[in-house]
């Protein structure tokens, strides 16, 4: 059930991304580019994270170099991740592979952290592959996981 929900979001949130105002991000260091919210609030934005929220959405970005991975070591990864973060999940769910994100391939899986919905990505660029991207959504509403997945898919290798 969790994967046909992540798809068909990621199917829908083309529109969601033009019936919003965006803000584009360029971080060169990493070669890429990726659109937020304009009303996110900002509080870290350097080589080691990226962290914006607005009050429904908070989201993060933890780049790391060096780490190329296969896909079953990018689900391993992730499941490791979220268990090291306290996250819940039923553990039956598997990581949903993401073939083609502008290029970048990846998994999610979607969590919960003390009832909170949490969405969780790692993402690699096929060019550059021992860059990644863990990437982090907690909101307060289903709804909100539409502009996550919005902001998701404006990822691009700049």
């Amino acid at each position: 059930m969790k994967k046909l929900l992540l798809f068909s979001c990621l199917i829908i949130t083309t529109t969601v991304l033009h019936a919003q105002d965006f803000k584009l991000w360029t971080w060169s260091e990493y070669k890429v580019k990726f659109k937020t919210l304009d009303n996110f609030i900002l509080t870290a934005n350097n080589s080691r994270e990226f962290k914006a929220y607005n009050s429904c959405i908070n989201f993060e970005i933890y780049p790391r170099r060096g780490e190329t991975q296969s896909y079953t070591g990018m689900k391993s990864t992730i499941t490791r991740w979220a268990s090291q973060n306290n996250l819940n999940y039923d553990g039956k769910s598997e990581p949903v592979y993401l073939e083609n994100i502008n290029g970048y391939r990846g998994v999610g899986l979607d969590t919960y952290s003390n009832g909170v919905p949490v969405s969780i990505f790692l993402l690699t660029d096929p060019d550059y592959p021992d860059i990644s991207f863990y990437i982090w959504f907690s909101y307060r509403h289903t709804e909100d996981s539409n502009i996550c997945l919005a902001i998701l898919r404006s990822f691009t290798p700049s």
